[in-house]
């Protein structure tokens, strides 16, 4: 799939109640929706958006979604945005990604960085790394602003608990996209698994709370480990 044209997004008219699970969608230019605010909320300076290689046209949306992340954690030379050695590099090179793809394109340019791609079904990495003020890049596989058709896509996730979730579309920039908590459960498994991708540095919490730090780090330590293995040959490319 080529890069998806960006559409203006759409605000429903009757906003959903928070505990209203199924699907629907809230677009929001803050980072906030009915006494809500986003765990982590990356203002709309950090937002860029979604572009094709100049090789072959296919969208970038998964180094647009680290993109956006890394300049709210401090990654070094990202917070140049299009102007990054990061983004130059993901214009040069064929469009679309998948794990093994993206470990080797970290590995020659951020050989220093920690970080966390994991695949799977299930979203508590999200969930706890969002409540400890990490942005997780993840799959998204629809959305309101596509029509609801299926999509193979990329998006940064910057709230999940049980009730709601919110994800920054790169196809989108400068807005907050907010759905129930299930129905993102549900977008974010893209064929078979779901993949997710966290940069291990400078989480923006405001409020820091060093046991839910501790207990996320040995989840997320246990999961990489168990999971390591697995490797998805799907390229995301929307």
């Amino acid at each position: 799939m080529r890069l998806f044209p960006t559409i203006a997004a759409v605000l429903i008219a009757c906003s959903p109640s928070l505990a209203q699970s199924g699907r629907w969608e809230v677009v929001t230019d803050k980072p906030e929706y009915r006494g809500v605010e986003a765990d982590v909320p990356v203002p709309a300076e950090h937002h860029i958006r979604n572009e094709g290689s100049a090789v072959d046209g296919y969208g970038l949306c998964v180094g647009s979604s680290l993109l956006i992340n890394g300049a709210y954690q401090g990654v070094p030379g990202m917070e140049l945005g299009k102007q990054s050695e990061w983004w130059r590099y993901l214009k040069s090179r064929p469009g679309g990604s998948y794990p093994g793809k993206l470990e080797a394109d970290l590995k020659k340019l951020y050989p220093d960085e920690k970080w966390i791609s994991w695949e799977g079904r299930v979203t508590d990495l999200i969930s706890e790394y969002t409540k400890a003020g990490y942005p997780v890049a993840a799959t998204m596989n629809t959305g309101v602003q596509y029509g609801w058709q299926g999509i193979h896509h990329f998006v940064s996730v910057v709230h999940l608990d049980d009730e709601v979730a919110c994800v920054v579309d790169n196809n989108d920039p400068g807005k907050y996209h907010w759905m129930s908590a299930d129905d993102y459960k549900r977008r974010f498994v893209d064929g078979q698994t779901g993949w997710l991708f966290i940069w291990l540095r400078n989480p923006n919490r405001r409020t820091a709370d060093a046991t839910v730090w501790v207990l996320v780090i040995a989840l997320a330590s246990v999961a990489a480990s168990a999971f390591a293995a697995r490797r998805r040959a799907v390229a995301l490319e929307s």
